[in-house]
């Protein structure tokens, strides 16, 4: 076991050096042949359980892990928490789909996944659904999937009743719309995916109240803790771990250095109370999805939304601390300095995609 865990521990440094040494032009919320070596070490199902990677991480250092490749890179962070959310959604909904009933046999499960879109048509019929028309952006695209988790909400049935479905759908069927970013990566592009008159067979489509409810297949077949996670909460933590990988780095960077600025220790110090707080909070909240998850309780609508809020603070404190830091003058060569801005610019960024895919699982989930 000890073996496997620092197996796993040398993977993440190599990952974390990687992106360290990555030219700066190419690296993009995407995930690209410049990020292979993640899907190589495996880290992108580290969320899921399996044999061959010993015994499962506990959620809370799930986490931490990807927080440690956020103080490197924050978009890489992005990148493997959501791609990890992406194929537990996916072996959780659609076990048979993703090739096995049990994760413990598969490779690295590449998803993307896309939340709220910002418009569709979508009908039920007699052995599924079709979708008439649709546009979504995703919330981390993969090159190298071959599926793609999408949200589909009210969708209604025959008799009028409106609900939210999950669809696992073939890349092969989606049109790629290219798109410039509007939320501050303005050097690269950004994806949109439509569809079109495609048949989604009832095999591939979930609803989020059969989700909620722990009635999907994989909960008739496994019972591994992690597959009684809620698909809520945990999307909500996915948005922040980014921001507070960033904001440890900046805070080591600024308390490394020697600052002359007048009031800085005062800045440092609150910058790390920040910090510290968000954490604790986040932590609390990893400790009450897990317990919930190893009991199989499933989490009442006022604790899910008690979670999506303590989400979206620490996500505040963490930019709030970023903020407060990025004033301060370490004492940096002109060239580290402007290294330093783009990181801020990066994580007001991600702060900004974090809260607005907060907003969207809440909604979808309706936890508000």
């Amino acid at each position: 076991m000890q073996v496997m865990a620092n197996r796993i521990d040398g993977e993440f440094e190599h990952a974390a050096w990687l992106f360290s040494k990555c030219d700066e032009a190419r690296l993009s919320t995407e995930l690209s042949v410049d990020t292979i070596d993640l899907v190589n070490a495996g880290l992108l199902d580290i969320l899921l359980p399996g044999t061959r990677r010993g015994t499962p991480l506990s959620l809370d250092a799930y986490m931490k892990k990807i927080a440690a490749i956020g103080q490197c890179n924050g978009r890489a962070a992005w990148a493997v928490g959501w791609c990890n959310a992406a194929a537990w959604i996916a072996l959780k909904c659609f076990p048979d789909q993703m090739g096995s009933e049990s994760p413990d046999e598969d490779g690295s499960a590449v998803v993307s996944m896309a939340l709220s879109p910002e418009a569709v048509q979508a009908i039920h019929c007699t052995s599924g659904i079709v979708i008439k028309d649709g546009v979504w952006k995703p919330v981390v695209w993969n090159w190298r999937a071959q599926s793609i988790v999408l949200f589909i909400p009210d969708v209604c049935d025959a008799q009028g009743k409106q609900s939210t479905l999950i669809a696992l759908i073939p890349v092969s069927d989606i049109v790629l719309l290219t798109g410039q970013d509007t939320l501050g990566f303005e050097k690269f592009p950004d994806l949109n995916i439509a569809i079109r008159d495609v048949f989604v067979p009832k095999h591939r489509v979930v609803s989020i109240e059969a989700l909620r409810q722990g009635t999907v297949a994989y909960e008739r077949r496994g019972a591994h803790w992690q597959y009684r996670m809620c698909a809520g909460a945990l999307l909500a933590a996915h948005a922040v771990i980014p921001v507070q990988g960033m904001a440890a780095a900046a805070i080591a960077l600024a308390k490394d250095r020697k600052v002359v600025m007048p009031g800085a220790d005062a800045v440092v110090n609150r910058a790390s109370d920040y910090i510290d707080a968000a954490t604790a909070i986040l932590s609390r909240s990893y400790r009450k999805i897990e317990l919930h998850a190893i009991c199989n309780l499933p989490l009442t609508t006022e604790v899910r939304a008690e979670l999506g809020r303590h989400a979206a603070l620490a996500g505040q404190l963490f930019l709030a601390a970023i903020d407060s830091l990025a004033r301060i003058d370490l004492g940096l060569s002109h060239t580290h300095g402007l290294s330093m801005q783009k990181q801020w610019r990066d994580a007001r960024t991600l702060g900004l995609r974090g809260a607005r895919a907060i907003r969207d699982t809440t909604a979808l989930f309706r936890i508000s």
